[in-house]
């Protein structure tokens, strides 16, 4: 018996000649074209800045947005965090990041690459200084290549973060706001997105039965941050654009509920410092209401700048409290009794009730109400200042008083000393953050 084969482009027929003279014409099989497989890896490292970093990202093979982040983006660790994708050889894979990752935007792709023969690694390392490097990843040298694996390295810069950061129009301000909203209030935000002419807003609110005529001023002041990181940077344009316009009605709106006619917003938007609200466009700093200073430094710092924020009496109960608690944890360390350590305990409790008690009754009633107003605020999802913490504000658990404490590693300032000096919104938008 002989075997013909006759094969087509995608099909393959064979015909058995018997000893007889008789052929048989077998039916065709089709062949199989398997495509082989590529796995790419990217490497993120923001320890330059903040290796604490949860960067939102959602993956894209071939310009389309794979369906795990059709509704909401993930997040990447800036320290040394991993996302892996597996595609068809040949494939273009591409991210979007940040709040250009949101699931309405997506229009600025970064880190693209196109596996044909190996794997590919990427490795993307945050620089500061001001750089116009393209976020096109460079192949490394051969040498420092891994076996099966093309290695590439690419920047994640100022002008890069400022790419992926989503810049919003006066339009879109106006969708994206509460239906609620006072309608001068709408107008207002969305004047931010025009840009403005100048560093400051001014809300005019007419009398109403009851109540007189108001007028809020908000300043806003510079950040050196971006200024210093980014090749071409304003403030008006590039900076306050880029801020989901949410936060700066909670602003408005809780100063027109208390009162309040001018506030100094010091921090915005900005590429490489701090937490992954600022950078997506989700955190507002506030450093002046009306004319009260929110510093509290003076708590733990002798030479702080002095404010009428901490009085003489709370620095003494202070004092007190932080000398229970040293006793407790000396205690625990000796192995003393469980009486001994439940009564040292009890003290420093009653300690820390001396304290929070005279930190209430000092503060500023004015600061009070426009914190209260913006914990209500649907739209404000965690608030920081000098006097309280709250790191979710839709928990049902009352925020808990500032106490300025470092970090246990002693690296860097810790959530609580960074705010003693100002007070910070991280607006609530989940399908960033």
């Amino acid at each position: 018996m002989t075997i013909q084969i006759s094969s087509a482009a995608d099909k393959m027929t064979s015909t058995n000649t018997f000893a007889n003279g008789q052929t048989q014409i077998n039916p065709p099989i089709n062949l199989l074209q398997v495509t082989p497989k590529r796995k790419v890896t990217y490497i993120f490292d923001t320890r330059a800045t903040s290796a604490q970093l949860k960067i939102p990202y959602a993956v894209a093979v071939n310009g389309k947005v794979l369906p795990v982040y059709a509704n909401k983006p993930a997040k990447v660790s800036g320290g040394n965090g991993k996302i892996e994708v597996v595609v068809d050889a040949g494939s273009t894979v591409s991210l979007f990041l940040n709040s250009d990752a949101h699931p309405s935007y997506r229009t600025a792709p970064v880190y693209a690459v196109r596996p044909t023969q190996r794997d590919i690694v990427v490795k993307v390392k945050e620089k500061g200084g001001k750089h116009q490097d393209s976020d096109r990843p460079t192949l490394v040298n051969a040498s420092a290549q891994q076996a099966g694996t093309d290695e590439y390295t690419a920047p994640l810069t100022g002008n890069i973060w400022m790419k992926v950061s989503h810049r919003y129009t006066s339009a879109e301000a106006l969708s994206l706001l509460p239906n609620i909203t006072l309608p001068e209030i709408r107008t207002a935000v969305a004047s931010i997105y025009g840009p403005l002419a100048h560093p400051s807003l001014i809300l005019d609110l007419p009398a109403t039965p009851g109540k007189g005529a108001i007028r809020v001023k908000i300043v806003f002041s510079d950040s050196e941050n971006p200024r210093d990181n980014i090749t071409d940077y304003e403030l008006l344009s590039d900076g306050l654009t880029r801020v989901h316009p949410a936060g700066y009605a909670a602003l408005l709106h809780a100063a027109v509920e208390n009162g309040t006619t001018s506030l100094n917003v010091t921090s915005c938007w900005r590429p490489l410092l701090g937490s992954i609200a600022h950078r997506a466009g989700l955190g507002l700093d506030v450093n002046y209401v009306d004319n009260i200073r929110l510093n509290r430094e003076e708590l733990r710092q002798s030479k702080a700048v002095h404010t009428p924020n901490v009085s003489t009496q709370e620095k003494s109960l202070f004092t007190e409290l932080e000398a229970s608690r040293k006793k407790v944890a000396a205690l625990l360390n000796q192995g003393a009794s469980k009486a001994e350590v439940e009564t040292a305990q009890l003290l420093a409790g009653m300690a820390q009730r001396r304290w929070v008690d005279e930190v209430r009754n000092g503060e500023p009633r004015s600061v009070k109400d426009f914190r209260e107003s913006l914990l209500r605020d649907g739209n404000v999802n965690q608030l920081f200042d000098p006097w309280y913490m709250d790191l979710n504000t839709h928990d049902n658990q009352p925020p808990e008083p500032n106490m300025q404490r470092p970090n246990v590693n002693g690296k860097g300032k810790s959530n609580e000393q960074l705010h003693a000096n100002h007070l910070h919104i991280t607006v609530r938008e989940p399908r960033i953050l």
